[in-house]
């Protein structure tokens, strides 16, 4: 088991995963999954856009992170 820095496209600071390796730390962060015809005519009608490479990434909602009892 390593552990893997994985950097995530428009962000700036990596992530270190801890995984047996590079191709399941890369599963624990990013994941894909294929859409119907439903699917994408509701993902286009939220105003969801297809990522072409070399294009910025669009703005992530900001969410705050959840608070840590000491």
């Amino acid at each position: 088991m390593g552990v893997y820095r994985v950097k995530v496209e428009g962000r700036n600071k990596p992530v270190l995963v801890k995984e047996d390796s590079q191709a399941k730390a890369k599963d624990r962060v990013v994941s894909a999954e294929l859409l119907n015809a439903e699917q994408m005519a509701e993902a286009m009608d939220a105003g969801e856009t297809i990522w072409k490479a070399g294009d910025p990434f669009p703005a992530d909602e900001k969410v705050e992170a959840p608070k840590v009892d000491a």
